[in-house]
């Protein structure tokens, strides 16, 4: 079906991505197209079957997936971490890396729908209590001032924190990719922030975001 969404799950446990897989079957609009139980599966099985969401948990065995692979691999397929990883500084390291969203394993059925809709929909979505940390760790860190940034720099800033790329930015405001790179690297300069999670977290505890 044309609007079905395509899932692979990614996860070292076998009851976990089989309860899961049952979970997502129940709703019409998602197919789950494979299920991958280490890194060498979750490879072949993104180039072969091309999702466009990759479900997975990086966090029950050392080195299990690079984050980097996945975004080499298939760069279409947007990436959603369902963890039980409590650990603060592996979630920051984590999002660093442009995920589209992170999940804990106590989140509800429904949010786990809502975050795969509107990953789809090209928007971000992480439960309250990995917010909860992105605000934290960006009051702890120097602090910034949004007053610093131009309107079309605020305008650049929602739309990186949406998740769109530098070429879907420079389309939506009729600029061109260079313009686009020189406003956010302005951008990083005037706040003092290194990398893209950083820029969310500000966005956030800014309130130009709100995520559900």
């Amino acid at each position: 079906m044309e609007n079905t969404i395509n899932i692979l799950l990614a996860d070292s446990q076998y009851l976990t991505s089989m309860g899961l897989r049952y979970l997502l079957s129940s709703n019409k609009s998602i197919n789950v197209v494979g299920v991958a139980s280490n890194r060498n599966e979750l490879l072949e099985k993104i180039d072969e079957l091309n999702p466009h969401i990759v479900i997975l948990d990086y966090h029950n065995q050392d080195d299990f997936f690079d984050l980097n692979d996945i975004e080499l691999t298939c760069p279409k397929a947007k990436v959603l971490i369902i963890s039980a990883d409590k650990n603060k500084q592996n979630i920051y390291k984590v999002l660093n890396f442009g995920i589209y969203g992170f999940l804990t394993k106590s989140c509800k059925e429904q949010e786990i729908l809502d975050a795969i809709n509107s990953i789809h929909s090209q928007k971000r979505f992480f439960c309250q209590s990995v917010l909860d940390l992105i605000v934290e760790k960006q009051m702890s860190d120097d602090n910034t001032s949004i007053e610093k940034l131009t309107k079309r720099e605020l305008d650049i800033l929602g739309y990186i924190a949406k998740g769109f790329t530098t070429k879907e930015i420079a389309a939506h405001l009729f600029l061109s990719h260079h313009t686009v790179n020189t406003h956010r690297k302005n951008m990083m300069k005037k706040l003092n922030v290194n990398s893209a999670t950083e820029l969310l977290s500000l966005a956030l505890r800014e309130g130009i975001l709100n995520f559900k």
